[in-house]
């Protein structure tokens, strides 16, 4: 990026000037750590060739090569002695398999454009962060994006910072395999987040403060007062809504209309209230069309049929198709025969299950 943005002003800097435009080979290299040769093209036929034969040697199938060359189609000019040697001895160096370099390579090609001395400094990082190469390459598989931020700062402070707070080392692999971006997030944005869940009651010990975190991290302020406004005016109190943060706070990545939607849906059953959805805060992850309504007409045919006294709890509505299926439609197929909703636990064309 630095270098990139170093080449544009040099560039509109010799517009304007009688400067020569033959500047020292080493010119960038001198101000950034990638060199010029890692980071830029070399357009020559032969190297696309040798880099073929080289990827293979190393374990690269031609489904790999394709679908690295189709994330970064210019890496196929690589230069292979310069550029992407260096960064697989590196790999070797900090006792990554074959498999594990090829896995890398071809789900985060963006590695392939730095430097073998930024990709050793990042290895070196997350080998001390995280204690082995098992976390590290998790880390490295779920963010490419790891190479935008000041990676040395950040990620060293948003770990410490994490550990002191209270975070397990389970709940931090957690992170790693599925929120990375936690931890290159602004560290005094992250120090105001978990301060702020610990005022809305959300303990570092809980199974949901990732997901909190998370939340909260990509979350404005004003958004987060308009989706908190949204519940109250619908009818839950403030206490109410904090509490469906801290039991579903993946909930509150949802719009505003989708929180209006499913409360007027689930009320309209008359068989819930605001309360069943206080208890069972999941209902707003699911789509209202797709898997709330055919459930809850499927709750109505039993109870119609007298097959049920009341509708089961909320949380039935929420359970997954399988689960659903063998609970409520597989015991009488001869009734649901003319459905054919996933939602129900039936694909389309589905024959009719017969116990």
């Amino acid at each position: 990026m630095i270098c990139a943005q170093l080449r544009k002003s040099v560039a509109s800097f010799l517009g304007k000037s009688n400067v020569s435009l033959f500047l020292p080979v080493n010119f960038f290299s001198t101000v950034a750590a990638p060199s010029v040769s890692e980071l830029l093209p070399h357009k020559n036929p032969g190297n696309t060739d040798s880099l073929t034969l080289f990827l293979k040697e190393n374990g690269f199938s031609d489904t790999h090569l394709e679908r690295m060359f189709k994330g970064k189609p210019k890496l196929r000019f690589a230069n292979v002695e310069t550029s992407v040697k260096p960064k697989i001895n590196v790999f070797q160096e900090f006792g990554f398999s074959r498999s594990e370099i090829v896995n890398i390579m071809t789900n985060q090609p963006e590695f392939m454009r730095r430097s073998s001395k930024c990709l050793r400094l990042l290895l070196y990082q997350l080998h001390n962060l995280f204690g082995s190469n098992e976390k590290a390459l998790k880390f490295l598989l779920r963010d490419g994006w790891i190479f935008s931020s000041d990676m040395g700062k950040a990620l060293q402070q948003n770990v410490q910072f994490l550990k002191i707070t209270g975070v397990s080392t389970q709940r931090m692999d957690k992170i790693v395999v599925s929120h990375p971006r936690v931890f290159l997030c602004n560290h005094e944005k992250l120090k105001r987040s978990v301060e702020k869940l610990e005022v809305l009651g959300v303990n570092p010990s809980s199974n949901m403060f990732i997901y909190a975190l998370r939340v909260l991290i990509s979350l404005s302020r004003r958004v987060w007062d308009l989706k908190l406004e949204t519940l109250k005016g619908i009818g839950f109190t403030e206490s109410e809504a904090l509490i469906i943060f801290r039991t579903a706070p993946m909930v509150f990545n949802v719009s505003v209309d989708k929180f209006k939607r499913v409360v007027e849906v689930v009320l309209a059953t008359k068989r819930y209230d605001l309360s069943s959805i206080v208890t069972n805060p999941f209902c707003f992850s699911y789509s209202v069309e797709k898997r709330l309504k055919p459930r809850f007409q499927v709750f109505e045919i039993l109870e119609k049929r007298q097959l049920i006294h009341q509708w089961p709890s909320l949380s039935y509505a929420c359970l997954s198709d399988e689960k659903f299926h063998k609970s409520f439609v597989a015991q009488y197929p001869e009734i649901f025969t003319g459905i054919t909703c996933p939602a129900i636990g039936r694909k389309q064309n589905e024959k009719p299950l017969v116990n």
